[in-house]
């Protein structure tokens, strides 16, 4: 496999368990070329962490997206850490204040949502760096993860659920060794010589073939 945007190269093998990873700056320059068959990366297949990029919020109790003209919802945390196993932020830039009595909240919340005409878009705070790879370095600031469905209660007393809109999912990097019964090697039959008018394009079944009419439903072609 090779990349079409950073021009780099990369050859995979994974099963229900594990992937294993080799990358370079050409095809030619890959390790299992040479008889390095080591991988750059492995990977677990189960215990990802998933980053929500963006949230959507709807009703607790009809499940409809919400609308309206503003809401302002707090998120106060019940564990030691987030979804992902991550701590808490331990506190906000500023304090939150109770939007009627003028009081502090005591104690303060973890996080902050809100949204502005419906729940599509929804902004959070705090964000947090996160190193997304393990390797100690931050790759960006992130919304605290919370499960989908996580309940919001907003000050009249009404119940919102949140739910991520994007995400990242992170898989978990394990030790080279557990990827030892990985055979990295060229595809075979080589990508490049298929077609899509060949059966081995086609898992090997009969190529399929243009029906002589269609029929159109709401402006969209039937076949």
């Amino acid at each position: 496999m090779k990349s079409m945007f950073s021009k780099n190269a990369a050859v995979l093998a994974y099963n229900e368990n594990v992937g294993s990873i080799q990358v370079a700056a050409s095809s030619s320059a890959l390790g299992f070329k040479s008889g390095t068959t080591t991988p750059d990366h492995c990977l677990s297949q189960s215990n990802s962490k998933t980053y929500p990029l963006e949230y959507s919020l709807y009703k607790a109790d009809t499940g409809n997206l919400w609308t309206g003209d503003d809401i302002r919802l707090y998120y106060f945390n019940t564990t030691t850490n987030d979804a992902n196993g991550l701590p808490w932020p331990v506190n906000q830039m500023y304090t939150v204040y109770h939007q009627d009595t003028g009081q502090p909240l005591s104690p303060q919340p973890t996080a902050i949502f809100g949204a502005y005409g419906d729940g599509e878009w929804v902004y959070s705070d705090p964000w947090m760096p996160r190193d997304l790879t393990g390797d100690g370095t931050n790759n960006g600031y992130f919304p605290i993860a919370l499960p989908d469905g996580s309940v919001l209660t907003a000050a009249d007393g009404e119940q919102y659920r949140l739910k991520a809109k994007f995400s990242i999912e992170a898989p978990h990097a394990m030790q080279s060794s557990s990827c030892n019964s990985l055979v990295l090697k060229e595809s075979s039959p080589v990508p490049t010589a298929l077609s899509c008018g060949s059966a081995n394009a086609n898992r090997n079944s009969p190529i399929p073939t243009a029906p002589s009419q269609f029929k159109w439903v709401n402006g969209v072609k039937q076949f």
